[in-house]
């Protein structure tokens, strides 16, 4: 039987996959100004928001099983990426406010 922690610890390694395919696409598309380029990016920055939330949640939920590795650096991972990418959303949020409020 899979146990919280070994869920979410799964969920940190396909949310950090996630990240460094996101890093890579940047880098290629950066000499593309395209729509595609833009919803690519941008699907991947939902994915690895999900996969990471998905993750912590399943974390949260073992909390009362024991520490091992596994758990903790599901913990970290998925903590730190989720954060992350409620960064970046709350920061999108902003420049939109502000870019409305100049109208």
């Amino acid at each position: 039987m899979k146990t919280y922690s070994t869920k979410s610890f799964k969920y940190s390694i396909v949310a950090s996959i996630l990240l460094i395919s996101l890093i890579i696409s940047i880098n290629i598309f950066q000499n593309f100004n395209s729509d595609t380029s833009s919803i690519t990016i941008g699907l991947i920055v939902i994915a690895i928001g999900y996969t990471s939330i998905m993750g912590l949640i399943y974390t949260l939920r073992g909390i009362k099983e024991p520490n091992t590795a596994k758990k903790i650096i599901g913990l970290l991972v998925n903590f730190s990426i989720a954060l992350l990418f409620i960064y970046v959303i709350v920061g999108n949020i902003i420049d939109i406010y502000r870019f409305l409020n100049e109208l």
